[in-house]
This record gives C-alpha cells, sequence and structure tokens, in this order.
C-alpha cells in the first residue's frame, strides 16, 4: 500500500476514511498527506517539500483546510529543526505555519477547535 500511495513512502503513519469513501493517508517520512480513493488513485497531495520531516496527524477545519502536524525528531532540539504546525488550503497552498521552539517541542498531534 505504501509504494501505491507514495513510492519510497517508509510508512503510513494513519489512515482516515473521508466522507466521499476516498481516503486521507499521512505517510510519515514521506511528509506528505495524500488522499486517494477506493481503488487507490491520488486525488490530492498535500506538503511533501523541503523543510517538513515527518507528517502526523491532521485536523480537518469547517472551512476545507487541514492543520498538519510535522514530527522533526526524538531528540529535545530537534524542534528547531523545522515547523512543528503548518496549514494548508484544499488546493495545497501554505495558509500559515508555526515554529516555536521555546513553547513546544516536536509535536506529532494537534486538535482544533473551531
Amino acid at each position: 500500500l505504501t509504494d501505491l500511495i507514495l513510492p519510497g513512502a517508509k510508512h503510513i503513519y494513519w489512515v482516515n476514511k473521508l466522507k466521499s469513501g476516498a481516503y486521507r493517508v499521512s505517510t510519515g517520512y514521506g511528509k506528505t498527506l495524500i488522499d486517494v480513493t477506493a481503488d487507490g488513485k491520488t486525488m490530492r497531495k498535500l506538503g511533501g517539500g523541503p523543510g517538513y520531516k515527518f507528517f502526523c496527524n491532521a485536523a480537518e477545519l469547517d472551512n476545507g483546510n487541514t492543520v498538519m502536524a510535522n514530527w522533526t525528531g526524538h531528540k529535545p532540539n530537534d524542534s528547531t529543526k523545522g515547523v512543528q504546525l503548518v496549514e494548508f488550503d484544499p488546493k495545497g497552498n501554505v495558509v500559515w505555519s508555526w515554529h516555536n521552539p521555546e513553547r513546544a517541542g516536536t509535536i506529532h498531534g494537534v486538535i482544533v477547535i473551531e
């Protein structure tokens, strides 16, 4: 399944079934969030670029945007290596990102209360 979704990704971190019947897949070290149809066709990719390390859990917002947790490593100073949270619009554009290693360590989950 991993190579079908994102060739070269080391593993899938989580999968969420969408109301449409498609799946939202966080690729971990593939640093990408991918929406795929039930038969494996890619519908959308978010992230994947430099500055990301490991895409973990995501929060889906009412406006269609997605807030993604970007884990940056095990060590206390690893939080300095990249953004900790990033919000994407439905087209994959970055709306905002947050990086504050003094306030938070490496992040692997996010819950947004709207």
